[in-house]
């Protein structure tokens, strides 16, 4: 049986809500939670000893969506989000995205990758990310 300790952590309206839990073959079993001021966090992630976390955060300006692209290699395929991301969400001049690849199909005759797309705006995204790194965590 393999354990693996996790944690994901939300933000909600200038409180941060912590949950512990175990994962035991694909079961999360909730061990602990917090709550603290969002002011509080960082003492917080000084003091956590793990390095990894999930984090949940609304984000108020975002672009999410599956989109069926062209087999290419991978820095071609970045290439192509980024400026489907650009067409469909022009409010995001400034971005972050991530990708994965969902399956590679046939759509209409020809062969496609089915991409899950999520975009945030940087100016969101980043203080987000560089409280984690400079604890050395990731998300």
């Amino acid at each position: 049986m393999l354990l693996s300790k996790q944690i994901a952590v939300s933000f909600e309206g200038g409180y941060v809500k912590v949950a512990y839990g175990l994962k035991r073959n694909g079961t999360v079993v909730i061990t602990r939670t917090l709550s603290m001021r969002e002011d509080e966090f960082d003492t917080f992630l000084a003091r956590e000893k793990t390095k990894d976390f999930i984090v949940v955060f609304s984000f108020q300006t975002f672009y999410q969506d599956v989109l069926l692209l062209p087999p290419t290699e991978t820095k071609y395929l970045n290439i192509l989000i980024e400026a489907e991301i650009r067409k469909k969400a022009p409010e995001l001049k400034d971005f972050v995205f991530f990708s994965a690849i969902l399956k590679e199909k046939i759509h209409e005759g020809r062969p496609v990758k089915e991409t899950f797309v999520f975009a945030a705006d940087s100016r969101e995204i980043n203080p987000l990310l560089e409280k984690f790194s400079r604890y050395g965590k990731r998300i």
